[in-house]
Order: C-alpha cells, then structure tokens, then sequence
C-alpha cells in the first residue's frame, strides 16, 4: 500500500509475522528511513510469545535487504541499520538457548524478559 503526500511517498510493508501475527512496517524509500513497529527494538529485550520466533529472522533479513539508513524500532531510540543486525543476533541466542538458559542481554532494559521469553518458546515446542 503507497501513501503520498505534497512532500514523501511511503510504502506499508507486511512479509508476514515475526513479533505478531500481523506485522507491518512502513517504509519511505527515497530518505531510507524504516519505521519498524516491534520486529525491532533498541536497548530493550523484545517480547516473543505473541509471535513466530521462527519466521521472524526471515522477516529482518528482507527488511535488512531494504538497506534502511535510519530504522525507528517499536522501542528505544532511533538507531541505524545495526539494529536489525541485533535483533538478529538477539533471536538466534534466544532460540538456542537452554530453557533455564542464563540472560545473554543482561545490560538490555527489562532483563527479565529473557526468562519470559524462554518460558514462551519452551511453552510453544513439540
């Protein structure tokens, strides 16, 4: 869907769910600027158990693929594109980590997401 004003088009962008099950994002290509909504957070551990932690990555690389200049995340402050490099990094620790698994992103604003985080996947697997 493309939005147009005097001044900037935009584009709202879904590739399916990550954070929930109906993520968008919008996108004003000619300034390279990503308004993420929560499939990315700066300094913030993200909440996983509304979402796909599975099809989320997926979802970051075809946003890292936009090749944002700027990306204002869900959380936190405006950041450049390291911050979907984190939240990859984030998922991946999170996914392979034990369910009683030690916080990888103690220095993170709410630490005590990581166990939530945990005890949603543990509460999702086969």
């Amino acid at each position: 869907r493309d939005f147009s004003g005097a001044t900037r088009r935009a584009q709202a962008l879904t590739f399916g769910g990550g954070h929930t099950l109906s993520d968008a994002v919008l996108w004003v290509a000619d300034e390279r600027i990503l308004f993420a909504a929560d499939l990315v957070v700066v300094n913030w551990h993200p909440w996983v158990g509304d979402g796909d932690v599975g099809a989320w990555p997926g979802i970051l690389t075809r946003l890292a693929a936009l090749q944002p200049r700027q990306i204002v995340p869900g959380h936190g402050p405006v950041a450049g594109p390291e911050a979907i490099e984190f939240m990859l990094g984030y998922l991946d620790a999170l996914t392979r980590a034990a369910p009683d698994g030690a916080n990888a992103y103690p220095d993170l604003d709410y630490p005590e997401m990581w166990e939530r985080n945990l005890a949603s996947i543990a509460d999702r697997a086969p």
